[in-house]
């Protein structure tokens, strides 16, 4: 079961009071995009990805994990939830990351800030960051799983998109990533696959489908999701 309120301007904290059952998210999201950009949006496939970290939390738990794109946070939340090690929430937008900040804390999670001393980064499970897939930037940590929802859309940043993947999964064994796509535009979405499998990873679907037990309500367009797992080999 899932719940968020859609917020537009003028929405604080202190507005949005929820929950904070395991079973219950609170997320301030933008209605549409004159509230805020992309990332200050719920996606779809981040719903979908949502659900798989939590009737998957094997794969999470005591995990390092890093999302990219991380927009309003349920992920992050979702890992939290399934004892992740340590996660990683970043995005390459400045009001995504406030937003972000802001609705983990809406959930009773206070997130670390990645200019933290590298002394003081042991101390959260949580961190928060910038992180553009263009720019080469060093990481402190090694991750055991890289995760990603709606970030296939920009038929440009594909090609930095898979190569930040290589670098990510080729830098610590068995580390593997999950990519939810919503398959808007096919081509974009086929770009991506070849850029996958042209850096020498394994790209593969894996079935899902939502389940009705899980959700308050579900929309169709969650049934289009798509759900990648990739690896080195």
């Amino acid at each position: 079961m899932w719940f968020y309120r859609e917020g537009g301007k003028g929405t604080s904290v202190d507005d949005l009071r929820a929950p904070i059952e395991t079973k219950h998210v609170a997320m301030n999201s933008a209605k549409n995009m004159l509230q805020g950009n992309t990332g200050c949006h719920c996606w779809e496939a981040s719903f979908v990805l949502y659900e798989y970290v939590l009737t998957h939390r094997h794969s999470f738990q005591d995990k390092v994990c890093l999302e990219l794109g991380a927009g309003c946070g349920l992920l992050g939340v979702g890992l939290q939830r399934v004892n992740a090690k340590l996660a990683m929430l970043t995005d390459a937008n400045e009001d995504s990351l406030d937003n972000l900040a802001r609705n983990l804390r809406l959930n009773g999670i206070d997130a670390r800030s990645l200019s933290l001393p590298s002394s003081e980064q042991n101390n959260a499970s949580v961190y928060c960051g910038r992180l553009a897939w263009e720019e080469d930037q060093d990481c402190p940590f090694e991750f055991d799983v890289v995760l990603g929802s709606d970030i296939t859309y920009d038929v440009d940043l594909v090609p930095c998109l898979a190569k930040l993947l290589k670098r990510i999964l080729c830098g610590k064994e068995g580390c593997q990533a999950f990519i939810a796509a919503m398959p808007r535009n096919e081509a974009t979405l086929e770009e991506f696959v070849k850029a996958v499998e042209g850096s020498d990873l394994k790209i593969q679907l894996l079935p899902w489908k939502p389940a009705p037990s899980f959700w308050l309500r579900a929309s169709p367009d969650l049934y289009k999701t798509k759900l990648f797992h990739i690896t080195t080999t």
